[in-house]
């Protein structure tokens, strides 16, 4: 058969790219993105990581975040909107455990 065009379901400005900071007294310094359940969490995943002049593309799960990493992010506008309200300064919320 021939592939045959569909209709996307999401438009391309649906989705966007943003970058995040953590700070150095962020609760999240030395936890994995694994440990954390960023995708989960907040909706969005991590493209990347700026950490100084050292660039780290598509980090796995195990990747551990550092103080003053520029979590480089991409999602739908309203997840990577809802993360830049709750963390205008750049401080990432730590996901809480029940009890």
């Amino acid at each position: 058969g021939q592939l045959q065009e569909t209709e996307p379901s999401r438009t391309p400005d649906q989705f966007v790219v943003d970058e995040v900071v953590i700070p150095c007294d962020a609760d999240v310094v030395g936890k994995t993105l694994a440990e954390l359940k960023f995708r989960q969490h907040f909706a969005v995943t991590v493209v990347g990581i700026r950490r100084g002049e050292e660039r780290i593309f598509s980090p796995g799960p195990q990747e551990q975040l550092m103080s003053n990493d520029r979590l480089i992010v991409l999602g739908e506008r309203g997840a990577v909107e809802r993360i830049r309200l709750a963390c205008p300064i750049g401080i990432v919320p730590t996901p809480r455990s029940p009890g």
